[in-house]
Order: structure tokens, then C-alpha cells, then sequence
């Protein structure tokens, strides 16, 4: 059997150490390719999801970009999830719910939003034992885990999904972006405003308590948290 290089020889030319990596990176790169094809559809786009990032993520963030939906119908949806289980929640979150703005109020009169996403967790779970995705468990500071990933995997599904357009099922790298952009301001936002109420700076909003969760019709860059309090 053929020996595999050895990049650390003393002797080899800069030639021959270049043919070398080049060989190594061809074997790299069958590698993924390989995992990759032997991935499903679905994991395989949630995978490219993933990788538009740029860099490592959260959970809760990759699942937010995997819904389809907007920064709104999330926050919305979140409301809805609240108010189902309202009379479990502390007074003071009630009464933030029973004093829902109108225009909150209105949103959530309007049909349900439906996204047709597979599950995320089996898909994560999917590309985790794959090895293309590697999982940073979550420590109690945080609340989901992290999922990082190497730039050649980047790469290669990025190429895969140039020569496979029907599995990005309608959805373009433009709006992949815009849809973390949305989410990277909104929680900006929010740690702006935890850095304020630390410091005693955060103003009430007038006539009451501050509500977890409002926004401007129409605009998801408005969208903002406030710390309950």
C-alpha cells in the first residue's frame, strides 16, 4: 500500500510539499463531498442554512432562519405561546399580556402563519453525528446549544447547493441573510437594553409597566424586548 505523504520530511522541495497538500485537500474535500450526498434534502439545505451564517450560532438562532417566517410572526408566535398558558405565568407577566398594545392585539387576531420546515432537532442531531456540524453544549448562562462548523464544509455545501437549486426549495442566499440580519439587530437590541437596565438607565414606558415584547406594525427592524421589571 502507498504510504501517505509525509508533510514534515526535512528533504521535500517546496514542489513536491505543494503536490503533497494538494493531495491531502483532495482527500479532504471527496470527504465531505462524500458526507454531504449521503445526507438528506432537508439536511443537506439546513446545512447550507447554517453556513450562511458565517460563523457559529445558537440553536434558537438557526431555528428562527429555519422557520421561514419573520422576526415578527416568531415574536408573535411566542406571544401566542404565552397567552395559552397564561393563567401558569407570574401576575406581573399577566398583567403585561392583558395590556397588550392594539396593534399587538390586532396581529394576533390575523391567521396563524404556517412555514412548511421539517423539525429542526433531528436535522441538527442529523449533521451533528455526520461531523459536519460540531456541538457546543450549552452552559447555564446560556439557553441553547452552539453549532460551529468548518470553512471547507462551507464550501463544499455551497457548491453542492450552486448545482442543486431545486433543494434550496425556493429560498436564496438574499434572504437567508436578511433573515439573520433581522435577528442579529434584535438581539443587539436586547443586550443593549439588559446593559441599561444593569446600569439604571432604562426608561419605563409611560402609563405602566414595560412589555416584554413590542413593535411597530410592518417594520421587524423595530422590534424590541424590554426587560420585565
Amino acid at each position: 500500500m502507498q504510504e501517505l505523504p509525509n508533510l514534515f520530511a526535512d528533504d521535500l522541495s517546496d514542489r513536491d510539499r505543494r503536490i503533497e497538500y494538494q493531495y491531502l485537500e483532495d482527500v479532504a474535500i471527496g470527504s465531505i463531498d462524500l458526507l454531504i450526498a449521503r445526507l438528506t434534502p432537508d439536511a443537506r439545505r439546513l446545512l447550507w442554512v447554517v453556513t450562511l451564517a458565517n460563523e457559529p450560532n445558537t440553536e434558537t438562532m438557526i431555528k428562527g432562519v429555519w422557520s421561514g417566517g419573520s422576526l415578527e410572526d416568531e415574536k408573535i408566535e411566542q406571544i401566542r405561546q404565552l397567552l395559552q398558558i397564561k393563567d401558569q405565568l407570574p401576575q406581573e407577566v399577566r398583567k403585561q399580556l392583558d395590556g397588550l398594545p392594539a396593534e399587538i392585539r390586532a396581529r394576533l387576531e390575523q391567521p396563524q402563519s404556517h412555514f412548511a420546515t421539517p423539525p429542526l432537532p433531528p436535522l441538527l442531531l442529523q449533521l451533528h453525528h455526520s461531523g459536519l456540524l460540531s456541538k457546543e453544549s450549552s452552559t447555564p448562562e446560556e439557553t441553547s446549544s452552539v453549532y460551529a462548523f468548518h470553512e471547507l464544509t462551507k464550501e463544499r455545501i455551497a457548491a453542492w447547493m450552486a448545482n442543486h437549486e431545486a433543494e434550496r426549495n425556493g429560498s436564496s442566499e438574499k434572504k437567508i441573510w436578511l433573515a439573520y440580519g433581522e435577528r442579529y439587530i434584535d438581539t443587539f437590541k436586547q443586550l443593549l437594553q439588559s446593559a441599561g437596565t444593569a446600569h439604571g438607565t432604562r426608561q419605563p414606558k409611560p402609563g405602566g409597566a414595560p412589555w416584554p415584547i413590542s413593535f411597530k406594525p410592518g417594520s421587524s427592524s423595530t422590534w424590541a424586548h424590554s426587560p420585565a421589571g
